[in-house]
């Protein structure tokens, strides 16, 4: 940790050990004499990296770029795509402010002061917190080999229009749903861990989500809440998916809710059968990537509309 954070300020880390005494650390920083007309022009940058309180249902997105004009142009593009943007002038900043809120998604400049974007992406790929928020990088130094072997999930060549990012972020899994409102869906598993990993991909479509651990809460949930997705495990003790599928197709108030079973059951054909009909599609959880969750996701809502 000691030498991390030393090589994260462009510094280094000594040790010495005697036996029957110790060790001693020794740390080298440098030390820059700050340049007034560069604290000015940064000014909006470090205001940027501060703490923010994650709010259900917002997208957040983190611009790493020293240039403010490049940074600006990329903030009002991803706000345009319903984006809460942050901004870090440096690595630095970006890896401190990268850990304090949830984020959906981070682009990256490469050529940025002292620790560069491939030092950068590097760092945050060893940090497990971080290690599978989705990088674009946006920068004039746009070598895609480089960027993919280190766990980019994008490439794009600056400058960049605003169809460039929808496109690059639309194959990503990464844009919200054009529903004019916020997307409510309850996700159903006896698993809590199982929950998470589907409400992290339904928080990033901007949507909001209600959780239930068990059938009969399940059902309880779906008839008064009723919200506009139900993502469902099949295999729960007690009331299990099939039961609750069955349970509020005969309801007129729920009947109409799509689902979308997210299950490691292997099913037969009669468990196929028993669902046919009563829900949008099924998916394995080992098969559970975060660019099919989203189509799935897209393709049961615009079905829903299309029946109201």
């Amino acid at each position: 940790m000691v030498k991390l954070l030393a090589d994260l300020h462009g510094g280094s880390v000594a040790v010495e050990s005697a036996i029957g005494k110790g060790s001693r650390f020794t740390v080298w920083l440098p030390l820059r004499q700050p340049d007034r007309r560069e604290d000015e022009t940064r000014k909006p940058t470090r205001e940027s990296v501060r703490s923010a309180a994650p709010t259900p249902g917002v997208r957040t997105a983190l611009i790493v770029d020293d240039d403010i004009r490049s940074a600006n142009l990329i903030r009002v593009q991803l706000e345009a795509e319903g984006f809460t943007v942050l901004h870090a002038g440096s690595a630095e900043a970006a890896l401190i402010l990268a850990t304090q809120q949830p984020l959906s998604m981070i682009t990256l400049d490469i050529a940025l002061p002292n620790m560069d974007g491939w030092e950068f992406l590097t760092h945050l790929k060893q940090i497990p917190s971080l290690a599978r928020v989705p990088v674009v990088i946006v920068s004039v130094m746009a070598d895609f080999s480089k960027g993919f072997a280190l766990g980019a999930s994008a490439v794009m060549q600056k400058p960049i229009t605003q169809e460039d990012l929808h496109e690059s972020l639309d194959g990503l899994g990464l844009l919200a749903l054009p529903l004019g409102r916020t997307l409510n869906v309850l996700v159903v598993d006896d698993d809590p861990a199982a929950v998470e990993l589907s409400a992290v991909k339904l928080l990033d479509l901007g949507a909001t989500v209600s959780r239930a651990y068990g059938g009969r809460e399940a059902i309880d949930a779906a008839r008064e809440e009723l919200p506009d997705l139900i993502i469902l495990d099949l295999m729960m003790p007690v009331v299990n998916g099939f039961d609750v599928v069955e349970v509020l197709h005969a309801r007129p108030e729920t009947c109409s809710i799509p689902i979308i079973i997210v299950s490691s059951k292997q099913l037969s054909e009669e468990d196929r059968a028993r669902l046919n009909g009563f829900v949008s599609t099924i998916m394995e959880k080992g098969q559970f990537d975060r660019e099919r969750f989203t189509t799935e996701v897209r393709r049961a809502m615009v079905g829903h509309q299309a029946v109201k």
